[in-house]
Formats: structure tokens, C-alpha cells, sequence
């Protein structure tokens, strides 16, 4: 109930910005923040990294269609590359602009963010710059997607390579697009449901936001980021959406933009890919671990799955490549097929018996991710892939062992 008043709240507020005064002017907002120079990453810079003095600050709205119109007023960074600029007020997603001589930085504001009578604005860095571009790009699309995903998928390797040139934003808005597409099309929520989410993920990027500006550490905002990954993937949580089905939507995102982020650079490539797959990791796992509680696992058990989790997302972070991160989830996999053994005293040939049907299922599933030609696609594939595996695992295991049906059917994408 709170988190439905709280969207009609932030509904309202959109609402608000095509106000004008009692005078008849047209509402005005302060934006305030600070610029630092272009090499530094908004989540391991310090908050007095490179400042840059004498920029010129402006603000622009977004419009649906990536499309930048400019909006009153500018100011200039001082000694401490701080800001503080009065523009116009919108409920549309907002860039703000700093430049001066050759040095340019950007930094989005979500949309409804620029509406009221103040907002603080992240810190201008190299990845806020980025984001500001891939969003752009996301909106020349018409993609579904909004400042939540860019935030989560534009890392600081990204924009490094944005910025070298190495990598298109356009590129890096079509992976997102396909990726969001896909979790859409595989989670079964419904329209209003998609636009909840869609607004929960708007509020957990504002939220982001402040705690982005108000951060004086890099440990604050690592913090804060890691508030924001999880936040992300809980925002089907007030819906009917189960966790096991956000579970496969997410691997559905994870696979699509995996398939539709071969034109990146590999550094960007590999980033893009890490972040996606480690917030499916959290969710798959949990998932997994829903299932155990639910059938009664001793606490011992639930503590191990918590531990191959714990396992999975940390060397998830440190894997250098594809294979090696695909390496990782299947021994998280091993993990979980081995605690499913013990819990439900499965045979080996039961457990070998839903692993063929698992394989040839992943074989189908694998040519229709090569030919997919969109991330819609992709999330109608990942749905039958694992229609086909439970299908196998009820045959192998028994229509009754609903514990060994979920859980093996979860990781059988590992």
C-alpha cells in the first residue's frame, strides 16, 4: 500500500511540473552539483577528484524520442567545481551540461526529478556522462528502457570506452533495449504491472541519485550502488510476478543482452555482461533458496545455498572473460544439484535423466538465441526452454517433486 501511494505521489509530482506560477512565468527549478574532470568514475572518485572550475553548466529535456531542447538559465563551476543552477521546470528526464574550452561533461536527472523547486544532481564524471549519451540513444529507440537501466548497465569501463571512441552509445542503448525487451516478454507481467515496475525502477534511481550527491566516500557510493543493483531486480516485488518467474526473466535479460552486445568494444562487452549477469546470479540464487525454505531445508542447507551465492557473485566479479564466467555459474549449479540431491534423495540416474532432457531443450533453446532477431524473442524462447525442462525434470523426478522441478529448472541455463 505504501509503495502504490508513494508511485501516486510521484505521479502527481510529474503531474505538477506543467504548472506555471500565479504570475503566469513558467515554474523554475535549482539543480546543484558539482563537475569533476573526465577521467573520474561516480562510484570510485572522491568527492574532491579533479574539480573543474570556470564551466559553464546548462540543462536540457529529454523528449520521447531522444530529442534535446534547451532549457533557461546557466551557471559556472566555482573553485570547488560546484554548481548551482536555476532552470526550467519539467517532468521529463533532463541532461545537464557542463562545459568549458574542450572539457564537456553530462549527467541525467530521471524523469520527474527536475519538477519540484530543488534537486541535487550527481557529481559529472566520465560515467555520468555516458549514461546521459546511452540514455539519448535509448530514447531515439522508443525503447522501453529508462534512466534505472542505463544506470545499471553503463559502467565506468563503458564509458571509458565511449569516450575513446571504441564503442557507440547507440550500440550499447541497442543491447539495453533488447535486454529489457526480453525480461518484458519472459516475466508475464501485465501492462500495469510493466509500468510499476518501470516507476519503482524510476524512484530506486532517484533514490540512487541523492545518495550519489550526498556521498563523500567512494565506499558510500559503492554502497549506495549496491542499494540500487538490488533494489533493481526487487522491483517486480509488489507484484504477481513469483520470484522464480523474475528469476527467468532476468536470465532472459542476461541472454539477450549478452547475444545483442557483440558489436562493443570487449572491454565494454565484458563489463556489460558481468553487471547483467550478476544481478540475475542474486535473483536466480534467492530463488533457488525460496524453493529449499519452502519444502523445509534444515538451516544448514539454507546456509550453504546463501555460501554458493555469496561464491557465485563474488568470483562472478572477478572473471576476466566469458568462459570463465560461464564457468562460474556452472559450478554454482553443481552446488545446487548436489544440495537438491541430498534434500530429496534423488537417484543419479533420476538427476542424469532430467539433465538429457535439459540438454536437448538447451540445444533448441541455443539455436533460437542465435537467430533471434530481437530481445522480445529471446524472452518467447527462454518461456518455452523452460517449459521443456520442467517438462523433463516432472518425468525424471515425479510430478510431485515440486522442490527438485524448480530448483533444477533454475539453473539448468547454467
Amino acid at each position: 500500500m505504501l509503495s502504490r501511494l508513494f508511485s501516486l505521489a510521484f505521479a502527481l509530482t510529474l503531474l505538477s511540473a506543467c504548472d506555471t506560477g500565479q504570475d503566469g512565468t513558467d515554474a523554475m527549478v535549482t539543480v546543484t552539483g558539482s563537475v569533476t574532470d573526465e577521467s573520474a568514475s561516480s562510484l570510485t572518485s572522491s568527492a574532491s577528484s579533479a574539480p573543474v572550475e570556470g564551466a559553464t553548466v546548462t540543462a536540457s529535456r529529454v523528449s520521447a524520442r531522444g530529442s534535446l531542447s534547451a532549457l533557461s538559465g546557466s551557471a559556472t563551476t566555482n573553485a570547488s567545481g560546484q554548481y548551482t543552477l536555476t532552470t526550467d521546470a519539467t517532468a521529463d528526464a533532463t541532461v545537464i551540461a557542463a562545459t568549458r574550452q574542450s572539457f564537456a561533461a553530462r549527467a541525467l536527472l530521471e524523469a520527474g526529478a527536475a519538477s519540484g523547486a530543488q534537486v541535487m544532481a550527481p557529481p559529472m564524471t566520465a560515467e555520468t556522462s555516458a549514461e546521459a549519451d546511452v540514455f539519448v540513444a535509448v530514447r531515439a529507440r522508443e525503447s522501453a528502457a529508462d534512466a534505472a537501466d542505463v544506470i545499471l548497465f553503463v559502467t565506468a569501463d563503458v564509458a571509458a570506452d565511449i569516450r575513446a571512441a571504441a564503442t557507440t552509445a547507440a550500440d550499447v542503448a541497442a543491447s539495453i533495449d533488447a535486454a529489457l525487451a526480453a525480461e518484458a516478454s519472459a516475466s508475464g507481467a501485465s501492462s500495469s504491472e510493466a509500468e510499476e515496475v518501470e516507476t519503482t525502477r524510476r524512484e530506486n534511481a532517484a533514490t540512487f541519485r541523492v545518495a550519489l550527491a550526498a556521498s563523500s566516500s567512494s565506499s558510500a557510493r559503492a554502497q549506495a550502488f549496491s542499494r540500487f543493483e538490488t533494489d533493481y531486480e526487487d522491483a517486480f516485488a509488489q507484484t504477481s510476478v513469483t520470484l522464480n518467474a523474475r528469476a527467468r526473466a532476468s536470465q532472459a535479460r542476461t541472454k539477450a543482452l549478452i547475444r545483442f552486445s557483440n558489436n562493443l568494444s570487449a572491454q565494454a562487452r565484458l563489463s556489460m555482461r558481468r553487471r547483467a549477469r550478476i544481478a540475475t546470479a542474486r535473483t536466480t540464487a534467492l530463488a533457488v533458496e525460496a524453493a529449499f525454505r519452502a519444502r523445509g531445508a534444515s538451516n544448514a542447507r539454507l546456509t550453504a545455498l546463501a555460501q554458493a551465492r555469496a561464491n557465485l557473485i563474488a568470483s562472478l566479479e572477478s572473471a576476466g572473460n566469458d568462459n570463465a564466467q560461464n564457468q562460474v555459474e556452472s559450478t554454482y549449479a553443481a552446488v545446487v544439484r548436489a544440495e537438491l540431491a541430498q534434500e530429496t534423495n534423488l537417484s543419479a540416474a533420476q538427476l542424469s535423466a532430467a539433465a538429457q532432457a535439459s540438454s536437448a531443450a538447451r540445444a533448441t533453446f541455443n539455436t533460437a538465441l542465435a537467430a533471434s532477431p530481437s530481445g522480445a524473442t529471446i524472452g518467447t524462447a527462454t518461456v518455452s526452454y523452460f517449459s521443456a525442462v520442467e517438462s523433463g525434470a516432472r518425468t525424471a523426478f515425479g510430478a510431485d517433486a515440486s522442490l527438485a522441478i524448480e530448483a533444477f529448472a533454475l539453473v539448468s541455463l547454467y
